[in-house]
């Protein structure tokens, strides 16, 4: 019978770094306290050691670092990741098979190759706002009804997303680049909605079908034949343009029919017509994320320099032009 340690690091104060190989993968153990000092994790810190873990995985606003492999193969069933971590190397949580609910940093750029693989479980994650990278296989099976991935995401990698049970996809209007097997396996897919006017560009691999053949694909007004012809190879059982993109707010899908995106001279102008305030993020074409803020029952004019921008509301995405 394996024998349970307990690691607890909180009375030092001074430990910035966790040393790669920290050499835990020896033991199980059955509960990590890290001190609010941490700043970096190293690759495979605590690697196989986190089977019999009672209270999960707690970590301390200040951390910036989690390196390779450093808790892969732990039985945790939620995983909230401080505000202030920047870099999550390569299948730092990989086979973390319980893992059901993740919430990313706010500052996150990058989803490094299989960070989440074989997590096979999630069905909530709360995407970082600066997201715009999602590396190869990534994730494992996510389970959800609707998967709306965030606005100012510009790149996925290849098989990201296979065998994930969604029967809604909502690809945002930033998405630049697409590999052709991203979505591989993910046959309960019924609804593909492609925000971007200009179509993303797919890896093509001939020997895989990116998107099953009945669903149907959703894209603006005016960008059918062009997706038809750089996007499509006859994937989609049918191909409609529309002005009212859904998306998903804490799970729920809605429409935008209750706020509004205008740009002016200088400025751009949400109205919000519902009492509740409403958050809105303003990007660039590029994903970079411009202004933030919360939008009051009227209108709320922010300040923009000429140029096009993607503005998120509470629950709608637009592409507006200052001029």
């Amino acid at each position: 019978m394996p024998v349970h340690f307990s690691i607890v690091l909180t009375a030092y104060s001074w430990l910035s770094n966790i040393s790669t190989y920290y050499n835990c993968n020896s033991y199980s153990l059955s509960e990590i306290k890290l001190p609010s000092s941490l700043k970096k994790i190293g690759a495979e810190a605590f690697l196989y050691s986190g089977s019999h873990l009672k209270e999960g995985l707690k970590f301390h606003e200040g951390l910036e670092s989690i390196g390779e492999n450093a808790f892969a193969f732990f039985d945790i069933s939620e995983l909230d990741l401080p505000s202030t971590l920047v870099y999550i190397g390569n299948g730092a949580f990989n086979h973390c098979e319980n893992l059901r609910r993740l919430k990313l940093p706010e500052e996150l750029e990058r989803i490094n190759d299989g960070t989440f693989s074989y997590c096979n479980n999630l069905n909530e994650i709360k995407w970082s706002e600066n997201l715009k990278v999602i590396g190869n296989k990534s994730f494992g099976k996510i389970w959800m009804k609707s998967l709306e991935l965030p606005e100012g995401l510009t790149t996925i990698g290849e098989n990201v997303f296979e065998s994930t049970v969604t029967e809604k996809l909502i690809l945002p209007s930033t998405l630049n680049s697409l590999a052709y097997s991203a979505f591989r396996l993910c046959t309960a897919i019924k609804e593909v909605y492609a925000k971007s006017a200009i179509p993303p560009i797919l890896n093509i691999n001939e020997s895989v079908v990116p998107f099953p053949k009945d669903a149907v694909l959703y894209v603006p007004v005016g960008t059918r034949e062009l997706y038809l012809s750089t996007f499509c190879r006859g994937e989609f059982k049918e191909i409609i343009e529309t002005e009212n993109f859904p998306t998903s707010v804490d799970g729920v899908v809605t429409d935008n029919a209750a706020y509004g995106v205008c740009g002016g001279n200088g400025t751009i102008s949400i109205v919000n017509s519902c009492k509740a305030v409403a958050p809105y993020y303003i990007y660039t074409t590029d994903g970079t994320l411009y202004n933030k803020g919360v939008a009051a029952m009227g209108t709320t004019a922010v300040d923009a320099g000429k140029g096009v921008y993607i503005v998120k509301t509470g629950n709608g995405t637009h592409r507006v032009i200052v001029r």
